[in-house]
């Protein structure tokens, strides 16, 4: 693999603080004071100016993607942000993933940005998503209900949801998704968990799960002749699905940069498996601020190292949602075996896209579906 500076996506980790207090989630979080670290205003706008700068070689669209902890903790910063990305010629998407708990109305109207897209957390029906998101320190408040409130109060039309697909939590999520595209949101970023082991029965399940909601996708597109809502996981499988046929790994190429909320730049986003004091000395490849760039070199040492170890375990040819170079990163850091993380993360990813793909190849001469999967993605794999 040859060094190359194109990248599509700047990934900011604005925060390393949250309200909430969820067993599955992967990310440290800071508890003390001391602990915590949050990205200035300085290291995201130099960041900024290097991503939409004509050193990054990108032929349509970037985007800036903020996640934390928990972004609206620091909703300055994001509106500092959203206030500034309109000035260069071809502003960027500006996506933002909150767990909703803290989101208002005045809210959207303070990100005022013509390409915002905001994704709140809301995983399936109230019983199963309260199993794995909770408030801390606040025992017995449901977060379903917070967040179903909070969004009773929203313009829908500006709104999407993030779902993730858990062994407990299956039961009453296709409802759960049915009922927020009905109410008027138009893009639900579905996706597994894919952190945490999956017993044998419950990735069964899932793969149940995935074919009854192909189905219910496919019903409602024919019968309504639209799509009834955007969905990433349909585009997971199309990318996946069409790189496994071409005989190619989609993931040799990595298009995201890394900035962390101690204003260092990473060379993977393996990195989010570890508190900062564990990773900023030794796998931190450059300051943001002024606008200077990540050490290029180091950042494809490493992938170039993580793309050979990946081609020794021999799977080139598996299903993957999540890049398996973040698998690298992560079983280095935690002296894991990197070889039964990536089988369990090709286990989790063939039983969650396999039946989406095939519902991508059976709609694939729809015309609603093939504009808003197959043409548009087919145009972004020629630019690159």
């Amino acid at each position: 693999m040859t060094g190359r500076r194109h990248v599509d996506c700047l990934w900011v980790l604005c925060n390393n603080t949250c309200n909430l207090d969820c067993p599955n989630c992967y990310t440290p979080k800071a508890r003390r004071p001391e602990e915590v670290r949050r990205l200035s205003w300085g290291d995201l706008k130099g960041a900024i100016d290097h991503f939409m700068g004509p050193q990054i070689s990108c032929p349509y669209r970037r985007t800036i993607t903020v996640f934390g902890g928990e972004p609206l903790m620091d909703l300055p910063l994001v509106e500092r942000a959203a206030a500034y990305l309109p000035r260069f010629d071809k502003p960027p998407v500006l996506e933002v993933y909150t767990n909703g708990t803290l989101l208002r109305p005045a809210h959207l109207k303070r990100l005022r940005y013509d390409h915002l897209q905001l994704y709140v957390s809301l995983d399936g029906a109230r019983e199963g998503n309260d199993r794995y998101r909770r408030f801390w320190r606040r025992a017995g408040e449901s977060v379903h209900d917070k967040v179903t409130a909070v969004l009773d109060a929203l313009p829908l039309e500006q709104v999407a949801i993030h779902a993730v697909v858990y062994p407990g939590n299956m039961d009453g999520m296709l409802e759960a998704i049915d009922g927020w595209a009905r109410r008027g949101i138009r893009t639900i970023d579905l996706v597994a968990d894919f952190a945490n082991p999956w017993p044998a029965p419950a990735l069964k399940r899932l793969e149940r799960f995935s074919r009854e909601f192909a189905r219910y996708y496919a019903e409602r597109l024919i019968n309504e002749g639209r799509v009834p809502f955007g969905c990433c996981a349909i585009d997971h499988a199309v990318r996946s699905g069409s790189a496994l046929l071409r005989g190619e790994a989609w993931w040799r190429h990595c298009d995201q940069l890394v900035l962390g909320a101690d204003g260092n730049y990473y060379d993977c986003e393996g990195i989010l498996y570890m508190p900062y004091p564990r990773v900023g000395g030794r796998h931190g490849i450059g300051r943001a601020r002024g606008g200077r760039g990540p050490d290029w070199q180091a950042r494809q040492r490493y992938l170039d190292e993580a793309v050979q170890e990946l081609g020794r375990l021999g799977v080139e040819d598996e299903w993957f949602v999540v890049c398996p170079i973040m698998y690298c990163k992560a079983a280095r850091l935690m002296g894991s075996d990197l070889s039964a993380i990536v089988r369990t993360a090709a286990e989790i990813s063939e039983a969650f896209l396999a039946p989406l793909g095939r519902l991508a190849l059976d709609c694939a001469r729809h015309p609603a579906f093939k504009r808003r999967y197959l043409d548009e993605k087919l145009d972004a794999w020629k630019a690159r």
